[in-house]
């Protein structure tokens, strides 16, 4: 007996297809070196549909024009290294400019001393926020967040970035009709371990984060 896909998956689907199908022929010309250029461009500080790019990939190495193991290493290390040059650009320019728009020394300090000790979180859910995503970096630099402490932060933000993005439009793709039915019959259960280990994680990256001297 042959199984059919519902509706449902078959329109997930399609939407997540056409939300990219614009794209897609940039990536099958220049592959993963598109994919690491928009998202570093944007990591940077440059407007660029990152997200969009990313989705499509994985899409694409659904069918096997790319893989997914490098889509993943790809994403990360183009987040990484963009926030990384964001942030080198505002240590080096930004707080010139910041002290024209946030005039008084002392509330440049009071500042600085939130983003060193809440940046991680800051950086994290900034990764899913237009206008934040791309300048995050900036102004970490800018207000000359500790090196070690932007490293780990970027390190994490860019890994929850770039894997949810990559492999969840993937599995979908893959595994559309049991993902939905298991979304279905246990959407509790899943809320409740996914919220469980993005906790657990972000914990255990505050405390490191904490820990490191400013």
């Amino acid at each position: 007996m042959e199984l059919t896909m519902p509706e449902s998956t078959h329109a997930l689907i399609n939407a997540l297809h056409q939300s990219v199908v614009h794209i897609e022929p940039f990536i099958q010309h220049y592959g993963y070196l598109a994919l690491f250029v928009i998202i570093f461009v944007e990591g940077s500080g440059i407007p660029s549909p990152g997200q969009t790019i990313l989705i499509a990939s994985a899409i694409m190495a659904y069918h096997g024009d790319l893989r997914i193991g490098w889509v993943l290493f790809v994403s990360f290390t183009a987040t990484f290294l963009g926030n990384c040059t964001g942030y080198t650009i505002g240590r080096s320019v930004g707080k010139h400019w910041l002290k024209r728009l946030l005039p008084g020394e002392e509330r440049l300090i009071k500042i600085e001393r939130r983003l060193n000790r809440w940046g991680l979180l800051l950086l994290v859910a900034g990764r899913y926020m237009e206008g934040l995503k791309q300048t995050l970096g900036l102004i970490s630099g800018a207000l000359h967040m500790a090196p070690a402490r932007f490293v780990l932060a970027n390190a994490t933000a860019s890994l929850c970035w770039a894997v949810p993005l990559a492999l969840i439009p993937y599995w979908i793709n893959r595994y559309g009709h049991q993902f939905l039915l298991f979304s279905r019959e246990y959407r509790l259960m899943a809320y409740l371990l996914v919220a469980g280990i993005i906790c657990s994680a972000i914990g255990v990256g505050v405390l490191r984060y904490r820990k490191l001297k400013p």
